[in-house]
């Protein structure tokens, strides 16, 4: 059995972050990871999109010079992408970002662990690593699960219908993309995937893109849509979708009870992201220091 201190079980922006100071300060500590340092944040989320937002901000760009432009400069036929190199390129900026979060862990001497915290009791797990299973007992336990994407009843992730992690890493460019979600995820997504020449249909069950922020701020944004060519869909939710090989037809139903069938090769679902929290349940309440109503987690990473 290994005896720590500091148990942290998770290694995103939070559980990588968590076990550095303890570690510097002489504590032993231990971090569980079931997939790769970095979390969500740096492997499927802001660091890529940024990625690729940046690259098709550049494409973009260059498609606006075929002929001429304001500056003067000027191609003479329109420019090509391989989204292949293109998710390439990215994950080689994840993956340099990833090592230097080993890096850090390293220098503070926190001991990693790659596999899936199961636990036994409030202070016990055992870890499935390639080596074996390892039976972690610590003092203090920092539970930093994170995020997976939601989705939609009806809309559940698998073929056509993809989460925001698979809009990263896609291997050919989706000719035509519907975005169900208009939060500021949908639309940096649905936003990128304009500038690299898809057919963007965006749907939003509020009355206007990003709800959750102020109209003042949303409003340029939108003019932005409308003038890319984004077709928008406000106050409106995906009734049913048929799912074909390689491809998706969705019937969207408006507030007002009429309805449209928009067909695409892909259906993003970007309608928010929910904690994991799969495993967790009731202790029992003999246990030392819980109560009856306490909660904590069972399997979990």
């Amino acid at each position: 059995m290994l005896r720590t201190k500091v148990l942290v079980v998770g290694g995103g922006p939070g559980g990588y972050v968590a076990p550095i100071r303890p570690g510097q300060l002489g504590q032993d500590t231990i971090l569980v990871e079931a997939d790769s340092l970095g979390g969500t944040v740096l492997i499927r989320g802001c660091i890529p999109s940024k990625a690729l937002i940046h690259a098709a901000g550049t494409f973009d760009g260059m498609r606006a010079a075929v002929g001429g432009d304001a500056l003067g400069i000027s191609l003479r036929e329109p420019p090509c992408i391989d989204l292949t190199k293109t998710v390439s390129w990215k994950d080689g900026i994840v993956d340099r970002l990833r090592e230097g979060v080993g890096v850090l862990l390293r220098r503070a001497k926190v001991r990693v662990l790659r596999g899936w915290a199961t636990f036994s009791d409030a202070k016990t797990c055992t870890v499935q690593t390639d080596g074996g299973v390892e039976t972690v007992r610590a003092e203090h336990v920092i539970l930093a699960n994170g995020s997976g994407p939601a989705s939609l009843p009806g809309l559940e992730f698998g073929g056509p219908v993809i989460s925001s992690s698979e809009a990263l890493s896609l291997d050919q460019m989706p000719e035509r993309l519907i975005v169900v979600g208009a939060g500021y995820i949908g639309v940096e997504l649905g936003t990128a995937f304009r500038k690299l020449g898809s057919e963007v249909t965006i749907i939003e069950a509020r009355e206007r893109i990003l709800p959750g922020w102020d109209e003042k701020l949303t409003t340029p944004v939108n003019r932005w849509l409308e003038r890319a060519g984004v077709t928008l869909h406000l106050g409106a939710r995906v009734e049913t979708i048929e799912r074909t090989e390689g491809a998706a037809a969705a019937t969207v139903r408006a507030s007002d009870g009429s309805a449209v069938r928009v067909v695409a090769d892909k259906v993003l679902v970007t309608v928010g992201r929910k904690p994991r929290t799969e495993g967790w349940r009731r202790w029992p309440s003999t246990w030392p220091g819980r109560s009856s109503g306490s909660t904590n987690v069972a399997p979990g990473s």
